[in-house]
């Protein structure tokens, strides 16, 4: 039996066509490879990153507020090994106690390593021990709710008289915030304002004032600096770096005694957070305390 082999412009036709779309499927299947490498590529470095990224700290001291407490923390913190930059303004730090909780974000570059508005700070509900025995027994509270960078006043309060709230003086005069009667506080309209949201206090059977409690506008957050003791090569204000050894501020959300538990979470907006929990001694003799290692 004889074979014979197809022949002519037609079959020729054919092979190129086939040539054409098997080179064209190559390409398709090529360039596909490519792309999915380069996203495979791409995803492994940003999960990395995302896994890798987090902040390391080294140390966490804490000063003391009155009798025996501790309100400003100060963690020591670097950049944890294969971790990507970290903008400050992509931290939130959520600072806790049994009882009280604050989220604080960054103050800014500009921000002064103070105590007050134009540094840190943490709004917090507060509570003061009041025995006022003559009129008007003006005492400072050591507190500037207004941040003007004087300390607030209060005053009155005694057999039923007017319970006022001055901002930065200790004069006459200022706001109302309430009064006792039949051993009952009440409060006046003057609150909420810009800075307060409310004053109440708790009255003896003779209608003074023995205690009274405020809670500022915005309670439960505030703001933390920081600053550069260590700066490495690519160092860059407002930003935690390769080898940059970072001082933060921290107002906790109250006064914390001897032998409480702390926890404070160094969350970024990429990365992993870093979780700290802490007991503070059961003596706070001295005016700062290490707490962490």
């Amino acid at each position: 039996m004889r074979t014979k082999g197809e022949m002519g412009v037609g079959t020729l036709i054919i092979f190129i066509a086939l040539l054409l779309v098997a080179a064209v499927a190559a390409g398709v299947l090529i360039t596909t490879a490519g792309t999915l490498q380069e996203k495979a590529l791409s995803t492994g470095k940003q999960a990395t990153g995302k896994i890798a990224t987090h902040i390391d700290v080294i140390e966490i001291s804490a000063t003391n507020g009155t009798n025996g407490t501790l309100l400003i923390f100060k963690p020591l913190v670097s950049l944890s090994a294969g971790s990507n930059p970290i903008d400050l303004s992509d931290i939130t730090i959520v600072i806790g106690t049994s009882s009280a909780t604050a989220t604080i974000t960054y103050a800014g570059i500009d921000a002064d390593i103070e105590n007050n508005k134009s540094g840190y700070y943490t709004l917090y509900e507060r509570t003061w021990e009041y025995n006022g025995t003559t009129w008007p027994n003006f005492i400072t509270m050591g507190r500037d709710y207004n941040f003007d960078g004087l300390n607030d006043w209060i005053a009155g309060g005694l057999e039923g008289t007017l319970f006022t709230w001055n901002y930065s003086t200790g004069g006459s005069g200022g706001t109302a915030a309430g009064q006792c009667a039949a051993g009952t506080y009440f409060p006046l309209i003057s609150f909420p304002d810009s800075y307060i949201l409310s004053i109440t206090g708790v009255c003896s059977s003779d209608n003074n004032v023995t205690s009274f409690t405020i809670v500022p506008q915005n309670a439960s957050t505030g703001k933390f600096v920081a600053e550069h003791l260590q700066k490495g090569s690519n160092y860059a204000q407002g930003q935690l770096k390769k080898g940059d050894v970072l001082q933060l501020y921290i107002e906790a959300p109250e006064e914390i005694g001897p032998d409480e538990y702390v926890r404070i979470n160094f969350i970024q907006k990429i990365g992993t957070p870093t979780l700290i929990e802490l007991a503070t001694p059961n003596v706070i003799a001295s005016y700062q305390e290490f707490l962490y290692p």
